[in-house]
C-alpha cells in the first residue's frame, strides 16, 4: 500500500486510499444517534436490520413490528408500557419466557397497541454492522431456549406459530458471518424438526416444515446479499456506534434509469469496438463497463453516483462482478477516467497516447 501511494501522482492518493476503505478518522463524539420515525414501514429490503433472536425490551427502546399476520410487514415502533408482569421474563417457566410478553406500543403520532413479544425485534446497531459477527452462544443453551419457544408457539394460531418457528429457523442459517460451523447449525435446525414432532404427534411436522426451511433459506441469502450491500454504503458511517443502523436510501430498484444507462454503455461499447486507436479504444471501454456498473447499481436499488472508479462502483454487487471490474481498474491504473485523456495526469513529457497502447487495449477488449 504504502508503496503505491509513493509510486502515483499526488491527485491520485486519494482515489488509491478510497478503493482500500482507508478514510479520514473522525471521532465519535461528533456523530449523532438515528431516530426512527414511529410508524414508518421497514422496507422488506432492511429486514437485515432486525435480530431474529427474541427480546425482552425496556420502555422507550424503539423495535421493529411485524404489523401482519400473513406476510411479514415491519414498522417502527417505540415500547410505551409493559402489559405483562416483567417479572415473567425472570421466572424461566414454560410460557416462553420473552415471548409471552406483552407491550403498549406507539406505532404512530397519538396511535398505540398492544402486542406480543414475539411480534416485536430488535433494531440492530451501528456497531453491530461493523462487528459483523454473532456471538457464539453453548448449543445445549440454544436448543433449551428453542424448546420453550416451540412449546409456547404450539399452543397458537397456525399463523402465530408460523411467525415464531421461520425466526427460529432464520436463527439457525444467520445473515451474519457467525461461529456456529454448518453440522451445528443443521443440529439445531433438526432439534426444531424434533420438537415439533414430539408435540404435533406426527411425522407430517417435517412435510409442513420443510417447505418454509427451504423458503427461508433463500431469504438469508437474499438478507445476506443485502448486508453486503448496506455493508459498502456509507449511509451508517455518520452515526453513533450504539445507534440504530439506519435504513438505506433507494430502497427500490430503478429499472427504468437502469435502462437509460445500459443503453448508453451498449453505444460505448460498439463504439470501442470499431476504433482503431489504442487509446480511444482504451477510453470507451472504460466507459462502457463505469456506465454499465451504473446499470447494475440502478437495476439493485443502489442509487446514483458521481464515482468514476470501478472498483468503488462495483461494491455490493456480485463477487463476479466486483472482482473483473477491480482486475480492469487495476490494468488501467488508478483515476483512469482522466489518466485516458489529460497530459497533466502523466509526468511530463509523457501524455496518455504514449501510457496506452495495443497490449492495453487488447485486454482492455477481452475484458468486456
Amino acid at each position: 500500500m504504502l508503496d503505491e501511494i509513493l509510486e502515483c501522482d499526488l491527485r491520485d492518493i486519494q482515489v488509491v486510499l478510497d478503493r482500500s476503505d482507508i478514510c479520514e478518522y473522525t471521532t465519535s463524539l461528533t456523530k449523532q444517534p438515528f431516530i426512527p420515525k414511529v410508524g414508518e414501514i421497514i422496507p422488506s429490503r432492511h429486514s437485515h436490520l432486525l435480530a431474529q433472536e427474541f427480546e425482552c425490551f425496556a420502555i422507550g427502546d424503539y423495535v421493529a413490528y411485524d404489523s401482519s399476520t400473513s406476510e411479514s410487514v415491519f414498522v417502527y415502533a417505540k415500547i410505551l408500557a409493559h402489559v405483562t408482569d416483567k417479572e415473567i421474563q425472570l421466572l424461566e417457566s414454560t410460557d416462553g419466557g420473552f415471548l409471552a410478553m406483552q407491550y403498549e406500543i406507539a406505532i404512530g403520532q397519538n396511535v398505540s397497541t398492544t402486542a406480543e413479544g414475539y411480534s416485536l425485534y430488535k433494531l440492530v446497531t451501528v456497531a453491530d454492522i461493523e462487528r459483523d459477527f454473532f456471538e457464539k452462544l453453548d448449543i445445549c443453551e440454544v436448543e433449551y431456549k428453542i424448546g420453550k419457544a416451540m412449546h409456547f408457539a404450539w399452543d397458537l394460531s397456525a399463523q402465530e406459530r408460523d411467525k415464531i418457528i421461520k425466526r427460529l429457523l432464520l436463527q439457525c442459517c444467520p445473515i451474519k458471518r457467525c461461529e456456529y460451523t454448518s453440522l451445528e447449525r443443521k443440529e439445531m435446525t433438526d432439534y426444531i424438526f424434533g420438537i415439533a414432532k414430539s408435540i404435533h404427534g406426527t411425522q407430517d411436522v417435517e412435510k409442513i416444515l420443510a417447505p418454509l426451511l427451504q423458503c427461508l433459506r433463500k431469504e438469508s441469502q437474499q438478507q445476506e446479499a443485502n448486508r453486503e450491500i448496506y455493508m459498502y454504503s456509507d449511509i451508517y458511517s455518520s452515526y453513533d456506534g450504539d445507534s440504530i443502523a439506519p435504513p438505506g436510501p433507494n430502497c427500490y430498484p430503478d429499472h427504468q434509469n437502469a435502462e437509460r444507462w445500459l443503453m448508453q454503455a451498449e453505444h460505448d461499447y460498439d463504439a470501442a469496438m470499431d476504433d482503431s486507436s489504442s487509446l480511444w479504444t482504451c477510453f470507451k471501454c472504460h466507459q462502457a463497463i463505469e456506465k454499465g456498473l451504473k446499470a447494475a447499481r440502478y437495476f439493485a436499488g443502489l442509487g446514483s453516483t458521481t464515482n468514476h472508479d470501478l472498483g468503488s462502483l462495483s461494491r455490493g454487487l456480485t463477487s463476479n462482478i466486483s472482482r473483473n471490474a477491480m482486475k480492469l481498474e487495476n490494468h488501467l491504473g488508478p483515476n483512469a477516467s482522466t489518466r485516458l485523456r489529460y497530459p497533466d495526469r502523466h509526468q511530463s513529457p509523457n501524455i496518455p497516447c504514449d501510457a496506452y497502447g495495443a497490449s492495453h487495449a487488447s485486454i482492455t477488449k477481452h475484458s468486456l
